[in-house]
């Protein structure tokens, strides 16, 4: 739980500039080990171990992203036609890879009986 509470505190604090919801990341994690360790649900070392991957996992996400972007490798291949939004239209090799499908209908199929 403190894991959670304190990646959502970190995005909530990286995302945000009003001070008021800074403040409140940083206490929503603090009052999530307080709630914890009272009701005694959870010992300090699993608070701790949380916190600790935790913000391993912030800072190695950190360095990726300040790495750059990933360039995409290619699609090679494709056999499918991609999926559209409603009125886009087809160019290129999408549509003559449309165009050499036969269009199977009932009137076609009952044709050949």
């Amino acid at each position: 739980m403190a894991g959670w509470d304190l990646v959502m505190g970190l995005a909530i604090a990286a995302a945000s500039r009003h001070v008021l919801l800074r403040l409140i990341a940083v206490t929503l994690p603090v009052a999530m080990v307080i709630t914890v360790l009272c009701t005694a649900n959870h010992y300090l070392v699993d608070a701790i171990a949380g916190a600790t991957l935790t913000a391993l996992c912030w800072l190695v996400v950190g360095s990726v992203r300040r790495a750059g972007p990933v360039e995409p490798r290619p699609v090679e291949n494709v056999e499918r036609a991609p999926a559209l939004a409603a009125g886009a239209e087809l160019s290129g090799p999408a549509r003559a890879a449309i165009r050499r499908r036969p269009v199977r209908t009932p009137a076609a199929e009952w044709s050949r009986t």
